[in-house]
């Protein structure tokens, strides 16, 4: 990642970031929304984007570097309070439209990932803005994998119309949905020829009230293999309590694609004849 900042009378005037090889629909956020929030603040201590933790990171390590190299002391913009000034411009009524690919769409060097392209879209979202502020926001199209989108689908869109902000924590589970949903809502803000920074700040987490469960085998993880040795629990006879931050269980093993499927019994009945080697010696020349 390479920044290239603008410095003048003691100010960040100006950031901006070449990040061409990041994942866009998770790091988008991150790479255009930040750094307008940095400008705006005039602070380096801007909350990491949920899904986007080392490209938050870069962003701020990268624009701390020019203000050493311009002899500033960036620890100093690291320690101040992000606030941002009352005037801010106006954000035009109306109704726009912004894309982003979640899974999986193109990687960086324009190759798409398993083929995944030729069959999945961009997420479509429709964003209504009224009275200066976010009035909607809608998923209009998201061809992403279906027992897995679900959670970011209904859980985004509300998210950051509650917050008025983008920067809202990722669904687990679906993160590349979550992300997708984001950036376009971003995409179509920017059609609107809004101010980024307002919507780039990360909003503040209520505490949850404490729950209590008694069992005899608590799973930490509901993945393919935390499902699995909870059922065996259950078929010992165990009173088992499993704990995920997802809004589903059983993670990849939810879907018989890809990995999970080569050689098995359907595989080969359906005529493939792939081998556990040759699908890797394809995913890694695919992925570079």
């Amino acid at each position: 990642m390479k920044a290239q900042v603008t410095l003048s009378n003691d100010r960040i005037e100006a950031i901006e970031i070449d990040a061409p090889y990041e994942t866009d629909s998770l790091t988008a956020i991150a790479r255009e929304a930040l750094p307008q929030l940095i400008v705006a603040s005039q602070s380096l201590g801007v909350d990491c984007i949920s899904g986007a933790t080392i490209t938050s990171l870069a962003v701020v390590e990268a624009v701390s570097d020019c203000v050493r190299q311009a002899g500033g002391d960036p620890e100093d913009l690291k320690n101040r309070e992000v606030i941002l000034p009352e005037a801010t411009s106006a954000l035009p009524s109306g109704t726009y439209t912004g894309e982003s690919f979640g899974m999986w769409g193109r990687n960086a060097f324009g190759v798409s990932w398993f083929g995944a392209a030729d069959e999945i879209k961009p997420t479509k979202v429709e964003v209504k803005v009224a009275d200066n502020r976010i009035a909607s926001v809608k998923v209009m199209d998201c061809s992403d994998t279906a027992g897995f989108k679900e959670g970011a689908l209904e859980r985004i869109p509300q998210a950051i119309v509650d917050n008025q902000s983008l920067a809202v924590d990722v669904v687990s589970g679906a993160t590349m949905s979550s992300g997708a949903v984001r950036a376009a809502a971003m995409r179509a803000l920017q059609e609107a020829g809004a101010d980024l920074a307002p919507f780039a700040v990360k909003p503040a987490k209520a505490p949850a009230d404490p729950e209590t469960y008694d069992c005899d085998l608590l799973v930490i993880g509901a993945g393919t293999a935390g499902t699995t040795a909870a059922l065996r629990g259950v078929e010992l006879g165990l009173n088992v309590v499993v704990a995920d931050v997802a809004h589903r269980v059983s993670g990849a093993g939810g879907t018989n694609t890809g990995p999970l499927g080569v050689d098995s019994s359907m595989h080969r009945a359906a005529g493939f004849t792939d081998t556990p080697d040759s699908v890797f010696t394809r995913m890694m020349e695919e992925s570079k």
